[in-house]
C-alpha cells in the first residue's frame, strides 16, 4: 500500500541557539517557500498593549540594516521571483516567502535580516496604515461589526482570547519604538520560533545556510500560552445594527482544542456539514430551499478551547427562518448518528486531501512548521491513520458534546426588526 510520506521527506534540526529548522523536500515542485512561525499573538497581550503583535508584524516589513526601508525590502524579495507576506492570529504570527529555488541562499540571507536586524523605520506611517485597517472593522458609529470579534467577546469576556488582533485605535497611537523593540526581544527568540523550508530543496544543501543566517538569533525562551477562564450556562445572542441589503449571521458553538483526541472527528463533522454542494448545510439550506447564497462552516481551535462556526449572509426578513433551519439540522445530529453514506463520503474526501496537500508548500509548511510549534509532529501516514479509525459514533458523541444550549452563541450584524430579534432569541433559548 502506498504511504502518504512516499512523495516527500522531512527533516528536523535544532540549531545551537535553539531554533528548530524543519526542511520538507518536495522535489516534484518548481518553487521554494520559507515560513517563520513565532509563538506570539493577541492571546499573549494585555488590554493595554493589545495590537502589539500585529503592529510588530507590520514593522518588520519596514526595513532592515541592509534594506533600509519598505521599498528596498520588497524590491529585494520580488527580484527573487516571489512575494513575502505575513499574518497574525491569536496564538502565532507567521511570515512566508515564496520564490524560485535558484535563489535559495540569497533568499535565506534576505529573509533572516527581518528577524536579526530590523530597523523599525517609519513607525508613524505604519500607524496610519493600521488605523485604516481598523476602520474596515467599524461602522459609521465607530462600533466593531466584525462577527468573529463580536462572538469572541461573548465567548471569552475579559480574556485575551476576546482581543482583536488589530488592537484599538488608542493603543496603536500610543505605541512607541521602545514598546515594539521590547516586545520583539521577548518573543522573537530562537526558542520561541520555528523555521520551515518547503519545496524543491535538498536538506544537506540548505541546512548550512540556515545555520549561517539564523544562528545569530538570541536563544531566549519558549513562552507558555496563558490559561484562560471561560464558562457559559446558557445560550447567548448579540445584535448590532448596520446598514446593508443583507445581514451577516454567525452561529457559534464552543468546541474542541487542537490537541483534543476528538479533533479529527470534529474535522470530519465540518466536512459532513460543509464540504461541497452535496454536504448537509449546502444542500439542505442553499440548494434545496434557496434560503441563502453564501453559507459556510469552520473550526477555530486553540490550545485549550475552540469554536465551531456557521456563517451566512441573508435578507433581513429571513434571518430567524434560516437560523431555525440550521439549528434543526444540527439538532438532528445529536439525536442519531450521521448516515453511513455521508460519513463515508466525508472520510474519503478528507483522506484525498492528504494527497492534494503534497502539491502545496504552504500546507506542508503549516503541517510540519505549525505542528512543531504547538503539537507533537507526526508523519502524514500517522495522521492518515487517525482519520481512518474514526467511527460514526465518535462524530455522534462530538455533536452531543458541542451542539448544546450552554455552548451556543449567535451574532447578528446588519438590518433586523424587533420581531426577528425576538424570534432569534427564542430559538437560542429553546435549542
Amino acid at each position: 500500500m502506498k504511504t502518504f510520506d512516499a512523495a516527500l521527506s522531512y527533516h528536523k534540526t535544532t540549531l545551537d541557539n535553539g531554533l528548530r529548522v524543519i526542511i520538507v523536500e518536495m522535489p516534484h515542485l518548481h518553487s521554494l517557500e520559507f515560513s517563520m512561525y513565532v509563538k506570539v499573538g493577541s492571546r499573549f497581550e494585555t488590554i493595554h498593549n493589545n495590537g502589539t503583535s500585529h503592529f510588530l508584524e507590520h514593522m518588520l516589513f519596514r526595513g532592515t540594516k541592509n534594506m533600509p526601508d519598505s521599498y528596498q525590502l520588497h524590491k529585494s524579495f520580488e527580484s527573487l521571483g516571489g512575494d513575502i507576506n505575513a499574518v497574525t492570529s491569536s496564538e502565532y504570527t507567521c511570515f512566508w516567502l515564496t520564490f524560485h529555488p535558484q535563489y535559495a541562499a540569497e533568499g535565506m540571507g534576505l529573509f533572516s535580516e527581518m528577524f536579526t536586524s530590523p530597523n523599525f523605520a517609519n513607525m508613524e506611517t505604519e500607524k496610519q496604515i493600521i488605523l485604516e485597517e481598523i476602520l474596515n472593522e467599524l461602522n459609521e458609529k465607530g462600533e466593531n461589526i466584525n462577527v468573529d470579534d463580536l462572538s469572541s467577546l461573548m465567548l471569552w469576556p475579559k480574556d485575551s482570547l476576546a482581543f482583536s488582533t488589530l488592537g484599538s485605535k488608542k493603543n496603536v497611537l500610543q505605541f512607541t519604538k521602545e514598546d515594539i523593540r521590547s516586545f520583539f526581544h521577548t518573543y522573537y527568540t530562537a526558542s520561541n520560533m520555528v523555521f520551515c523550508i518547503a519545496g524543491q530543496v535538498k536538506h544537506e544543501q540548505i541546512l548550512p545556510y540556515a545555520d549561517k543566517y539564523f544562528s545569530h538569533l538570541p536563544t531566549g525562551r519558549e513562552v507558555q500560552i496563558p490559561t484562560q477562564k471561560f464558562s457559559q450556562e446558557k445560550a447567548r445572542t448579540l445584535f448590532k445594527q448596520n446598514p446593508g441589503s443583507q445581514t451577516n449571521v454567525q452561529i457559534c458553538f464552543r468546541a474542541l482544542p487542537y490537541n483534543s483526541p476528538d479533533y479529527y472527528a470534529l474535522l470530519l463533522l465540518k466536512k459532513i456539514l460543509d464540504d461541497g454542494t452535496s454536504s448537509l448545510l449546502q444542500w439542505n439550506i442553499r440548494e434545496k430551499q434557496g434560503l441563502v447564497y453564501d453559507i459556510s462552516a469552520s473550526i477555530s481551535s486553540y490550545h485549550d478551547t475552540g469554536t465551531f462556526d456557521i456563517d451566512f449572509l441573508v435578507a433581513p426578513e429571513k434571518i430567524s427562518h434560516v437560523v431555525k433551519k440550521i439549528l434543526h439540522e444540527l439538532q438532528k445530529l445529536t439525536v442519531a448518528p450521521v448516515s453511513q453514506e455521508e460519513f463515508t463520503k466525508a472520510k474519503g474526501r478528507c483522506l484525498l486531501e492528504f494527497e492534494f496537500a503534497l502539491d502545496s508548500m504552504a500546507r506542508m509548511a503549516d503541517r510540519f512548521g505549525w505542528n512543531e510549534l504547538f503539537l507533537k509532529t507526526e508523519s502524514l501516514e500517522e495522521e492518515r491513520k487517525k482519520i481512518t479509525v474514526i467511527k460514526r459514533e465518535q462524530i455522534f458523541n462530538v455533536c452531543r458534546k458541542c451542539f448544546v444550549n450552554s455552548g451556543l452563541n449567535i451574532v447578528v450584524v446588519g438590518q433586523y426588526t424587533k420581531k426577528e430579534k425576538a424570534l432569534i432569541k427564542k430559538l437560542a433559548e429553546e435549542f
